[in-house]
């Protein structure tokens, strides 16, 4: 089942605590992180996200960045381009 966000007139109390906002994920490579950013890229208004993220098991932040680039969890996320909201 996919689920699709539309715009409404309306804001929900979640939309409107999420509108312009920043947001700091920790954690955020594993799956359930993954799963996170992309809601919150695909459904609410975020200014920025930053991902904090460290070193581990041999690889550096910088390949480390670059798998969870690669690795989305949805495949029509791939195509979106809304990877320059952020940040690591």
């Amino acid at each position: 089942m996919n689920v699709i966000c539309t715009a409404s007139t309306l804001k929900s109390p979640l939309e409107a605590f999420y509108s312009n906002s920043t947001v700091l994920i920790s954690g955020g490579n594993g799956f359930l992180g993954k799963v996170l950013v992309e809601k919150l890229l695909r459904c609410f208004d975020v200014t920025r996200i930053f991902l904090l993220m460290r070193a581990k098991n041999d690889e550096d932040v910088e390949i480390r960045v670059g798998k969870f680039l690669k690795e989305s969890v949805s495949e029509e996320f791939k195509n979106l381009e809304l990877f320059f909201k952020m940040f690591w």
